[in-house]
């Protein structure tokens, strides 16, 4: 279990990249579409992943700020649990790290959508769906770990 706390970034983002690159692979060679999506369903899902991205996102930030503070004074009363409040803060920064970064790339990626969505025969845009709701499940599973931390 400890090293699977430890670890927990790294193995996120190795399966990440597994799951990118299979991805990649089956936009490229294989060309295996499950589901066939409508230009409206298309524009309405990744426009409101995009949106629910950017409110996570914006309320993940504001309770980092209330909890970060939240911490340093508890740190300051108490100077026993200095080097554990600190640990967890650095914990709590490099989750929240990965969340920005996920996010940010992942509305790219829907925006990237919208924009070739009219071109369902190009390789970039399946990819460009499927990578998306990829991240938004990393960027889910890094957010649970964050609250629940």
């Amino acid at each position: 279990m400890n090293f699977i706390k430890k670890h927990f970034h790294m193995i996120l983002l190795w399966i990440c990249v597994f799951l990118s690159l299979v991805n990649l692979i089956n936009c490229w060679l294989f060309k295996i579409n499950l589901i066939l999506l409508s230009e409206n369903q298309i524009l309405y899902i990744y426009s409101s992943l995009a949106q629910v991205i950017g409110a996570l996102l914006g309320l993940t930030i504001a309770g980092y700020s209330m909890i970060d503070s939240k911490m340093k004074s508890l740190a300051e009363e108490d100077t026993t649990i200095t080097d554990y409040v600190e640990d967890i803060r650095q914990d709590y920064y490099i989750s929240l790290m990965y969340i920005i970064i996920l996010s940010i790339i992942n509305i790219v990626f829907c925006l990237l959508v919208i924009a070739t969505y009219d071109n369902n025969l190009l390789t970039v845009t399946p990819f460009f769906m499927t990578e998306s709701i990829i991240i938004f499940s990393f960027i889910m599973i890094e957010l649970i770990k964050f609250v629940c931390y």
